[in-house]
């Protein structure tokens, strides 16, 4: 028996095929989870009828033609050439990201996605994404996105932060409605929700609050009145919305944190911040606090759904592998986690002295798929999915040939960002030798 590290006290029962169930009857035994990417992705490459997909399994796309909220078509046109292992590295690490991303949005009943930006040292007008290529904050946001307008309010907001005191904070809303982007089949996209991009910047880095809510545009439009003073009319458009943000210095109308600005936000609607109509889960303004208290910890994900994610890592760095078998690892991926996410609720029982994992017949792939397909992130679900420019992960910045390239200084504890293959010689903050390598 082995010991359960949530429950010490508690013996663990490990799941076993009921002799009983189909799946002893002749049909196909999924991989054990310590094979890895490789092994699901040779099994889905056989058993794909057997699960309900369907035989182009790794497009994700349902038997009635639903995806899941990850556009693979996009995702595979940032790795040109699969051989260039500079390039296949840096695509990695980018999936990676994006694929911890979708776990969190659209897998996750989280209403808050923090995401981190620095100042580029080597630039001072720009505001990167390390794990994009360093590519400035602007260069991330498409033109498509609401007419320009979340590009235009995202480069004034940039503007103002590279400029503005430490603690300074910008607020950029993006109301429910038309995005301006169009599915993998061209279907046009709609947010079903309300987004509010809460940044603020201090030292090197800037941080980006995204806050789901399920606010309607009148609640859009008192909420903009009470930041900017601003006063939208009923027939605004989106981009209007977009384009009416608000910046304040450490202070200016009483406004000092981002859970200030979150105050502002509650008093327009104070009975929860969102509802999720799928599961009927309310997430009240509390919870919103807490988890901005939280910042990175929220990517402290489940067990088994971290290792699904550094398995696909582990098998796209072999390299020698074609692009559409690194589409089938990424498929593989967001396939296996969502199953973690819908395994029927039966399968796992607390008892007093043991933890049970019952014996009952797991959900097929297919129905995974289904249900995956349904989930709505930042830009819906079921037939409408896209994932919003600013709603992407923070996280580690990665390494290069020296080492980490994000460390504290052990004099002044500030964050230091070391441009990619180069060293230090000096803290970026206080100046202290003690971080020359």
């Amino acid at each position: 028996m082995e010991r359960n590290r949530f429950y010490p006290d508690a013996t663990f029962v490990p799941l076993r095929p009921d002799p009983l169930t189909p799946y002893s009857l002749g049909e196909p035994q999924r991989p054990p989870e310590r094979l890895g990417t490789a092994a699901w992705i040779k099994y889905f490459d056989r058993h794909w009828q057997q699960e309900g997909l369907t035989q182009s399994w790794y497009a994700l796309k349902t038997q009635s033609s639903k995806r899941v909220g990850f556009i693979l078509s996009q995702q595979m046109e940032l790795l040109k050439d699969p051989a260039d292992k500079a390039a296949l590295l840096d695509w990695t690490q980018k999936t990676k990201r994006d694929l911890e991303g979708f776990k969190l949005e659209f897998l996750s009943n989280e209403v808050v996605y923090p995401r981190k930006y620095f100042r580029d040292p080597n630039d001072r007008t720009r505001l990167v994404d390390p794990f994009y290529g360093s590519k400035d904050i602007e260069e991330l946001v498409s033109e498509e996105e609401r007419k320009g307008s979340v590009k235009r309010s995202v480069s004034r907001a940039k503007k103002f932060l590279l400029s503005a005191p430490d603690r300074s904070m910008a607020v950029i809303t993006s109301p429910l409605g038309p995005t301006g982007f169009k599915t993998d089949d061209g279907l046009a996209i709609d947010y079903p929700d309300s987004y509010f991009f809460i940044m603020q910047g201090e030292g090197q880095e800037v941080m980006n609050y995204t806050l789901k809510t399920n606010f309607k545009l009148p609640q859009c439009r008192e909420a903009i009145e009470k930041l900017t003073g601003q006063k939208l009319t009923f027939n605004s458009s989106v981009q209007d919305y977009v384009e009416a943000i608000a910046t304040f210095k450490p202070g200016e109308k009483n406004i000092y944190s981002v859970q200030d600005i979150v105050s502002t936000l509650r008093n327009v609607q104070p009975q929860h911040a969102f509802v999720d109509e799928q599961n009927s889960l309310i997430t009240t303004w509390d919870m919103v606090a807490r988890a901005i208290d939280q910042k990175e910890e929220l990517y402290n994900f489940e067990e088994k759904t971290v290792r699904a994610i550094a398995d696909f890592v582990i098998f796209a760095k072999e390299g020698n592998h074609t692009k559409e078998e690194l589409q089938k690892a990424i498929a593989a991926t967001i396939l296996r986690m969502s199953d973690l996410f819908f395994r029927p609720d039966e399968q796992k029982v607390m008892q007093p002295s043991i933890w049970y994992e019952l014996c009952s017949n797991p959900l097929s792939f297919g129905k995974v798929l289904e249900k995956a397909a349904e989930r709505r992130g930042c830009s819906g679900g079921g037939d409408s999915v896209a994932v919003s420019s600013l709603v992407t992960r923070a996280g580690s910045l990665g390494e290069d040939q020296y080492g980490a390239r994000a460390f504290n200084c052990p004099e002044c504890g500030k964050m230091n960002l070391r441009p990619q293959g180069e060293l230090l010689s000096a803290c970026q903050h206080c100046g202290s030798k003690a971080v020359a390598c």
